[in-house]
Parts: C-alpha cells; sequence; structure tokens
C-alpha cells in the first residue's frame, strides 16, 4: 500500500489505474521493489501527491514571505483572490504555512491559526473535492465533476476547483484517495472532454484566478508559471509587486466607501436562513448566498454608478430566492402524486429540526430518511387491500374480478 492523499492506496488500484504497470506490481509482490522506492518515483509521486499549490506571496523588492492568510490581513491581497487561492489549497490536499513548512487539513489549519475560523465552512466544502461529496440522493460520495453536474455545489467554484487539480497532478478520485490519468477520470466519470476543453481553452469566465501583478483574469497554471520556488521549502509563492500592492491599497479605499453606504442600508429578506429577519447588504452579500464573483461585481457596479441601493436590493433578494427555490428542488421526496419538499414535511412534523438539517447539511440523504418507516407511512401509507383470495381454488382476484364473479 501506498500513501497518499487523505488513506492508504493498495498497489492493485494503482495496476487499474494504470498508474503503476503489472511487471511493476509483480516486483513489488516479489519484494524485488519496496513501496518507498515505487512512491518516490516522479511519474507515479505526480499522482498519490501531486505537486503543491500556490503556497503564499513573496513581496518585492524585500523579499518578505507571507502565507495567504496573513497576505490577506495585511491588505496585499484581494480578499476574493486570497480566498480562490485557499480554496484551491484545499481542493488539492492542504492548506499551507510556507513560513513553517506545514501542509495541514482545513480543520488543523484553522485551530492552528493557519487560516482563520471566517473561512472554515467554505474551506471544508472545498476540501470535499479531495474527500468527495455526499449525493443527498443516494448517500453516496460522489467526485467534484459528479458534483458539479449534480449541483451540489456552484458550477464556477467547480470549475476552480479541477483547474487547481488539473495543473497540480491531475483530477483526483475521492474514492481511491489519489490522482488519476486523464483517460482514467473520464473512464470513471470523474471529468469529460468537455469540461477538459473548457479548461484547457479558457475564456474569461472559465479563468477563475487572478494575476495582481497584471490585473488580469487567469488559469491556475498561468499563475504558477509566474510563481518562485521558495529554495528553503521548494513551495511556490505569487510574487506581488509594488505596483500591485499599490493597486490594492487604491481598491481598499473605495471599496470601504461601499462597505459603508451597504451597512447603512437594510433590507427584511422574504426566505431562506435569513427569513423575516433585518439584515444590512454587507452582511447579506457576505453571506452563503453570494459567491465572491458576485460580491465583488455588485460592489463594481456600486463604485461606478451603473447600480442605486434600492437596484441591489431587489438584485440581493432575487438571488436569495432563486438559491432558495434550486435548494428545496434539491430536498425534494418522492410524494403519492407530486414531489414533496422537505421543508413540507418540517411543517407538518413528518421529519424534525434536527433531520432536517441532517438532510441540508448533507449528513443524511433524501433516499435515507424515505426509508424510514415513521416518513415512509405519510409519503407513501400502507398497502390498502388489493384483491381476495379464494382458499378452496387457492385463486388471487383482483375486486372486479370478484365482484364479477361473485365471490
Amino acid at each position: 500500500r501506498s500513501s497518499d492523499l487523505t488513506a492508504p492506496v493498495p498497489a492493485a488500484e494503482l495496476v487499474e489505474s494504470k498508474i503503476i504497470d503489472k511487471d511493476l506490481y509483480n516486483q513489488l509482490h516479489q519484494g524485488k521493489k519496496s513501496v518507498k522506492d515505487v512512491s518516490e518515483t516522479d511519474s507515479i509521486k505526480k499522482y498519490l501527491k501531486g505537486s503543491t499549490a500556490i503556497a503564499g506571496v513573496v513581496v518585492e523588492p524585500t523579499g518578505q514571505k507571507l502565507s495567504l492568510y496573513d497576505a490577506l490581513r495585511k491588505n496585499l491581497l484581494k480578499p476574493t483572490n486570497a480566498y480562490n487561492l485557499l480554496e484551491a489549497q484545499a481542493g488539492t490536499g492542504y492548506i499551507i504555512d510556507p513560513i513553517k513548512n506545514e501542509m495541514l487539513p482545513v480543520e488543523e489549519a484553522v485551530k492552528a491559526g493557519t487560516v482563520g475560523p471566517e473561512f472554515h465552512e467554505k474551506l471544508l466544502s472545498a476540501e470535499k473535492a479531495v474527500t468527495g461529496y455526499k449525493d443527498p440522493y443516494t448517500g453516496q460520495t460522489v467526485s467534484l465533476f459528479q458534483a458539479i453536474k449534480k449541483g451540489l455545489i456552484p458550477k464556477d467554484v467547480g470549475i476552480r476547483l479541477l483547474d487547481a487539480q488539473l495543473a497540480t497532478g491531475g483530477i483526483i478520485d475521492p474514492v481511491n484517495s489519489h490522482r488519476v490519468p486523464l483517460d482514467i477520470a473520464y473512464k470513471r466519470g470523474y471529468l469529460d472532454e468537455e469540461m477538459n476543453k473548457a479548461i484547457l481553452q479558457p475564456d474569461n469566465e472559465t479563468k477563475g484566478f487572478y494575476n495582481p501583478n497584471t490585473q488580469e483574469n487567469v488559469t491556475y497554471a498561468q499563475l504558477q508559471k509566474t510563481c518562485r520556488t521558495d529554495k528553503q521549502t521548494g513551495h511556490s509563492l505569487l510574487p506581488l509587486s509594488e505596483m500591485a500592492i499599490q493597486s490594492q491599497q487604491e481598491e481598499i479605499y473605495t471599496d470601504t466607501e461601499a462597505k459603508e453606504a451597504f451597512s447603512k442600508a437594510t433590507v427584511e429578506v422574504p426566505s431562506g436562513s435569513f427569513k423575516g429577519r433585518m439584515i444590512t447588504i454587507w452582511e447579506l452579500i457576505h453571506s452563503e448566498y453570494f459567491t465572491d464573483e458576485q460580491r465583488r461585481e455588485l460592489i463594481r457596479q456600486y463604485k461606478t454608478g451603473k447600480v442605486t441601493i434600492e437596484k441591489i436590493i431587489k438584485i440581493i433578494i432575487t438571488i436569495i430566492e432563486e438559491t432558495e427555490t434550486k435548494k428545496q428542488q434539491r430536498l425534494t421526496f418522492t410524494g403519492l402524486r407530486a414531489p414533496v419538499p422537505a421543508m413540507e414535511l418540517l411543517e407538518s412534523k413528518v421529519i424534525d429540526k434536527v433531520q432536517y438539517e441532517q438532510l441540508k447539511e448533507g449528513k443524511k440523504s433524501v433516499k435515507e430518511l424515505a426509508e424510514n418507516d415513521s416518513v415512509k407511512q405519510y409519503l407513501q401509507g400502507s398497502p390498502c387491500i388489493a384483491g381476495v383470495y379464494v382458499e378452496d381454488t387457492k385463486e388471487e382476484l383482483n375486486i372486479y374480478q370478484a365482484r364479477s364473479e361473485e365471490h
């Protein structure tokens, strides 16, 4: 067994994935080669460990090295840029501290202060690109690409994570806990040619990362090419030019003005987790309903005078309502004649608040709860009398037949 991203990988699985050939497998089996020797071979290490993600930044011309989170706290990176790069770390294996040379799972990284608690939930979601997403209908573990197809994560986030995985060694198989060659990824349904083409031949929509030095949207691989390798740790560090830092400082000033305006305006939310509450626009655009891109675009449009506060409120309510509608569609049970939303079962006291929250968080699937006897009773009922059984002749007849034959 080789040790890899999150779990040991049997050698037989590496043969099936075409990472090692049968000859090498036999040498392992016969003790002619050790697991350690094979694991350290570059062509195999690539699939077991991948190459590290962009670990942090290096400030020009001082040469100061910082983690992504520290660069964000010092206002050297845009919040969106820093988050996307942290998300790429989580979605390719680990959160990286380039100063202490540590690579940690999200939970441990938050405890160690490598990232702040405000990123905890979002980075845990990104980490599922490595460990797998839970399908709320079947309870099965599905890959990142499958999660995009099933609408379990936003498409833009999914494409960004796929881009980072491909740039750091290949698509991750969450079931077998290693990266796989492209043809195996296709075969197992972890990617298709259309998505791969969108990533390899990107337009501005699929360029999910930002180069602060050129102020352009780029792919992860393009951003990696601009990085420097830290001689002490071997980690990739993104250089920040004086111009990039100055531009960021100027933007903070104008963002502060937007924040003041958005913090004064409140809105009563008609649905979702904030239903009935008066919330500021600033709080809402930083909630789970908005992607970083949506938030950045709303602030940009306000700063350039394209939209008023009133228009922004309408946009916000529309986005929340659309998100809630999609969420309810995913949490739908099969009823007698029509689908039944989970919220309806909660209001009817067929399921309790704990079960509803487990559904929302993906800890329980729709299928699992539907098989629960107490829930099944209300969704499907118990069978009614279907017909008659004639003991003398051992005949089974439906009601109409029994009536016709005057049994």
